[in-house]
Parts: structure tokens; C-alpha cells; sequence
């Protein structure tokens, strides 16, 4: 999808294509949010079983430094 197929396609739905972006990354907060309370703080500290990935804990910070950098930039 090039830049002009995005912005016709929410003009269509009459949409401001900045307000969309603005509201699916406050959504994304709130469900890293959601699931971040759900776990316990000794849950931080598991791994996912066969994933070749961190600690959960680890991939949270991940998130955190990745939001930062992207709200940076």
C-alpha cells in the first residue's frame, strides 16, 4: 500500500488517517498495559517454553525502549 492508497482509503471512511495511528498506538499501550498487570512479578522473570527469545521481563524492557526510541524520532 503506497502513501496515497493510505489516505484515500480513510478519507473513504471519512477518517483522519493521524487520528487512526494515534489511536491504535494508545490501544497498543493499553493491552501491553492489561497484560503486563496480569502477570505476576515472578512471572518476569520465565521464559517462554521453546521460544527462542528473553525472559519476559527482558522483552518488556524491550518494548519500553523501542516505544521510546520510535515517540524520539
Amino acid at each position: 500500500m503506497n502513501a496515497k492508497t493510505f489516505h484515500v482509503q480513510f478519507e473513504d471512511k471519512g477518517v483522519n488517517p493521524l487520528e487512526h495511528v494515534i489511536n491504535r498506538v494508545l490501544k497498543a499501550f493499553e493491552l501491553t498495559a492489561d497484560f503486563y498487570s496480569f502477570i505476576p512479578e515472578a512471572g518476569l522473570a520465565l521464559a517462554i517454553l521453546g521460544a527462542p527469545a528473553n525472559k519476559i521481563g527482558e522483552q518488556a524492557w524491550c518494548i519500553v525502549g523501542a516505544r521510546e526510541s520510535y515517540l524520539a524520532a
